[in-house]
């Protein structure tokens, strides 16, 4: 009988273990479809328009106050163009099935205020950070500080507030795009 109540607990422990597992690891594929995978991509140039892509260093800074003034968008189209495409309220990016899919995904169709900054820039680099940084300001004067999730997904906003705010940013953090061919 001992030996018997020896491998129910060995047994039971491993399923714990496996359940634990298989847990964590749906949380994790949860969490990434969620933000955005970011990305790393190994090519050094405009696929739009040809420029050479600038690194953080090269990034040069706008003489105003804020902002930076780059090229450094991934398909020459900066966040507002993205939105004006299309917009979603609770994922970071649609496709035409409305599937939720990352924001880098090519067969997104609409995307949420931060689902378009990750479309436009590489995540983490200067322009993503200038437009993340720029948006939490003017959220924070005009709707008190609620965040650029909370905000897009509010019940009362609409297509055109969403483009709108998103010109804003990137007019006040000094963002344009490339210029065609």
């Amino acid at each position: 009988m001992v030996m018997l109540d020896g491998l129910s607990l060995a047994l039971s422990m491993v399923a714990s273990a496996v359940v634990v597992a298989a847990t964590v690891r749906w949380l994790t594929i949860r969490t990434v479809r969620r933000r955005g995978s970011l990305e790393n991509r190994a090519w050094t140039f405009c696929p739009r328009c040809g420029t050479r892509r600038l690194d953080d260093r090269e990034v040069v800074a706008a003489s105003g106050e804020k902002g930076v003034t780059t090229t450094s968008t991934r398909e020459g189209i900066l966040p507002s163009a993205f939105l004006q495409k299309g917009w979603c309220r609770p994922e970071a990016a649609l496709d035409a099935g409305g599937c939720e899919v990352l924001a880098s995904n090519e067969s997104s169709v609409a995307w949420s205020i931060l689902g378009a900054c990750d479309r436009a820039f590489e995540p983490h680099s200067a322009p993503w950070r200038a437009f993340q940084q720029e948006l939490h300001d003017i959220l924070a004067q005009r709707y008190g500080g609620v965040s650029p999730r909370e905000w897009n997904d509010h019940a009362s906003r609409t297509h055109e507030t969403v483009v709108e705010v998103a010109r804003e940013v990137e007019r006040q953090a000094g963002l344009r795009p490339c210029s065609p061919g």
